[in-house]
């Protein structure tokens, strides 16, 4: 059987209370176990596995002909990377309206009705 503990007292899997048998060697193993972690925690720590990425997310938000607001969000390869936005499609859940993410000629992030 394996066991947790859920309130400071032993469980089975499923969070339901197990009374402590004497001699049970499952239970002693898994109590010791415990134990060993608590220690672990409450000592130098438990070391954690540590990946380190850049991540930059772009997000933009606009409001459908209809009212609902829309949002769009996009993994960036630096801070000032809009662009990954453009060429996002969205569809406004309410009214199905299409709409196309896109740069206009002063080099704003635009949302525009997508006609295809």
């Amino acid at each position: 059987m394996k066991y947790k503990i859920v309130n400071g007292k032993l469980a089975d899997e499923q969070g339901n209370p197990v009374v402590l048998e004497f001699g049970n060697r499952d239970q002693i193993d898994f109590i010791k176990d415990y134990q060993r972690m608590l220690d672990e925690f409450n000592g130098d720590g438990v070391e954690l596995d540590v990946s380190m990425e850049a991540h930059y997310t772009a997000s933009g938000y606009f409001r459908c002909t209809c009212g609902t607001g829309l949002y769009i969000e996009a993994e960036a390869d630096d801070e000032d990377d809009e662009d990954c936005l453009v060429d996002w499609k969205k569809t406004c859940r309410i009214c199905k309206t299409n709409y196309i993410i896109d740069k206009n000629d002063a080099g704003n992030i635009v949302a525009k009705i997508n006609h295809d």
